[in-house]
């Protein structure tokens, strides 16, 4: 206590307090008690050990809670959802000291302490998304000890790396935080929020796919915070690797089944998690495309009912809405979270090659509903020019069916990617729905001519006529009907 208020500035060392409890380093549910009853945001606990030869060796470690929901980002759903958790508090280990010496400020891990206190400003500055003045504050706070190799310092590196990241620096936040991943005694969140810089682009968006290069260290660096059986997120860890070897080769996709299987085996959170149930429904259905190519048509139908049980169960899972919802420093007290009509799609082809009339009714009904009931949304806000939200819908509808519905989706989808400056992802989208359906071409025409319903001040993707005639014309000509 004396260095740390000989060492932070006034304010800072009002949030610092003795307390007259002693607190072990197996006494985890006391700690977490006491952490509550004093509202602490941290809580520093361990034990002091006399030596043999009469000196004292200290063995610290502190105590921090942690958010009770988090956020779930699916690429295949391509949304967001919440998340919660079975963990609450972070038990983290300070920097162990064999002597302590005969000297003023005679514990060494107090450095760390202080990085700790003074990093709670940058903290906040980031929940608040000033991330200049955060990146100062956690940088000034982490220089106090700059050498530790604490996972409680970890966490402010992977903050200040975040904050980086919010600056358009994706690649010095991925270098700084690799300096620290070389070494043993890296924390694993810090291996996991390198694997979360490495799979994202500079924009925020979750890359598809990894160079192979990148999935290799992405392994890896899984592989490493998965063997800290300790860590109250390592379900979070494995199912994430889970998610890597599932796309690479037969042996790396039997592993990522049987992690998956461990997870629904368990007793925490991940049992009962929508998107394991749908990893392990997409499991079952890549075995059912491998027995169909083999001609055995009872394998077939057992992995189609295997795939359409866990496919069911995760479109059921899935959340809806939350009371009070947290994101950033927005508080919602409701917040929804539409459904995923791609869900109910895959439900829908598992019971059909399983031969379950009703049930492959059922889910067809859902799915279309769900998907016109999106592109009645994204009209709506494609006219009303909010083209965040509008891509947003047409995304969603996007489910890999060949049908006029797709093609529509496809189509407005690139004409809000045109309005929101992404020009190359825009003609990508549109020569793909150009391509599959010569209706995208009448589509586009229909939208470029509704002069009173949209307001498009970047045009539309592609060069194509967008006169009822010349698009007709050209319509004609890619075979989209008939003259005769």
């Amino acid at each position: 206590m004396t260095a740390l208020l000989d060492h932070l500035s006034d304010r800072e060392a009002e949030l610092a307090h003795s307390v007259p409890a002693v607190v072990g380093p197996a006494q985890r549910a006391f700690a977490v008690r006491l952490r509550r009853r004093l509202r602490a945001y941290f809580l520093v606990q361990g034990e002091l050990r006399e030596r043999a030869d009469g000196g004292l060796s200290v063995y610290a470690r502190v105590l921090q809670p942690l958010e009770p929901e988090v956020l779930h980002i699916d690429p295949h759903t391509r949304d967001v959802t919440p998340m919660k958790v079975s963990w609450r508090h972070l038990f983290q280990r300070l920097s162990p000291q064999e002597e302590v010496r005969e000297v003023e400020y005679p514990l060494e891990f107090a450095e760390e302490l202080e990085a700790l206190v003074r990093g709670v400003a940058g903290q906040f500055a980031a929940l608040l998304e000033d991330y200049s003045r955060a990146e100062r504050l956690l940088r000034e706070a982490i220089d106090v000890r700059a050498d530790s190799r604490s996972h409680a310092l970890d966490q402010l590196r992977v903050d200040l790396a975040l904050a980086m990241a919010a600056q358009d620096r994706h690649e010095e936040a991925i270098e700084d935080l690799r300096r620290r991943a070389d070494e043993d005694d890296a924390s694993p969140e810090l291996l996991r929020s390198l694997y979360r810089l490495l799979g994202t682009d500079p924009d925020g968006t979750w890359r598809t796919r990894l160079s192979p290069e990148g999935r290799h260290e992405a392994v890896s660096l899984l592989r490493r915070a998965a063997s800290h059986h300790g860590d109250p997120r390592r379900d979070m860890t494995i199912y994430n690797l889970a998610n890597v070897l599932a796309t690479g080769g037969p042996e790396d996709e039997q592993e990522a089944k049987q992690l998956i299987e461990d997870l629904l085996r368990s007793g925490g959170h991940y049992r009962g998690a929508w998107y394991v149930q749908r990893s392990r429904g997409a499991v079952s259905w890549a075995e059912l495309l491998g027995v169909q190519q083999a001609g055995d048509e009872e394998a077939v139908r057992a992995k189609a009912k295997e795939a359409a049980y866990w496919y069911s169960r995760a479109a059921r899972s899935r959340p809806r809405v939350r009371l009070f919802w947290r994101e950033g420093a927005r508080l919602w007290l409701l917040r929804q979270f539409p459904p995923a009509p791609i869900l109910h799609a895959n439900a829908r082809d598992g019971h059909d090659m399983a031969g379950h009339r009703l049930r492959t009714l059922w889910h067809e009904w859902r799915f279309q509903r769900l998907r016109r009931s999106l592109l009645k949304r994204g009209d709506k806000q494609l006219r009303g020019a909010r083209f965040v939200d509008a891509y947003a819908s047409f995304d969603w509808a996007i489910v890999g069916r060949a049908d006029h519905l797709e093609t529509l989706a496809r189509t407005c989808k690139a004409i809000a990617l045109r309005q929101l400056g992404e020009d190359e992802e825009a003609e990508q989208e549109w020569q793909t729905a150009r391509d599959a359906d010569p209706h995208a071409i009448l589509m586009r025409a229909t939208v470029a001519n509704d002069r009173r319903g949209y307001s498009l001040p970047r045009g539309l993707p592609g060069n194509e006529p967008s006169d009822p005639d010349g698009a007709t014309k050209l319509f004609v000509k890619r075979g989209g009907l008939s003259t005769d």
